[in-house]
């Protein structure tokens, strides 16, 4: 039997937006939603989308000499946590403001981010 169906070809593509997009659900449902995607020297952009039952969850980065750009889009009826472990302290902006990495990250609210900051490998 030849299946195009299997399993392995749906655990790819669940790392493909949980792991390089960084797309997870915090809780049932996707009411609350993780963004924690996976930097590494070896992929410099990455973009992507999931839907939710509450709408698409959109991610695309890029990092060019070790400076993220990354927009975010979080649909209604959800919050997000964005996880930045990689970014170094003191770089990281949002929309354009400078963002403590420990405060500002939790409970944002559905719309569209700009994420920018020094990544650290």
């Amino acid at each position: 039997m030849n299946s195009l169906n299997h399993y392995a070809y749906g655990a790819v593509a669940k790392w493909f937006y949980e792991g390089i997009l960084g797309i997870n659900s915090a809780v049932a449902g996707f009411r609350q939603i993780d963004i924690n995607p996976q930097f590494n020297q070896r992929l410099n952009q990455a973009s992507g989308s999931y839907n939710t039952p509450h709408g698409e969850v959109s991610v695309a980065w890029t990092i060019n000499q070790g400076q993220l750009d990354m927009q975010v889009t979080l649909p209604k009826n959800s919050r997000g946590n964005f996880v930045l472990g990689q970014i170094k302290h003191g770089s990281l902006m949002i929309n354009g403001e400078k963002v403590d990495v420990e405060q500002g990250l939790l409970n944002q609210e559905p719309d569209d981010y700009q994420i920018t900051g020094t990544v650290i490998y």
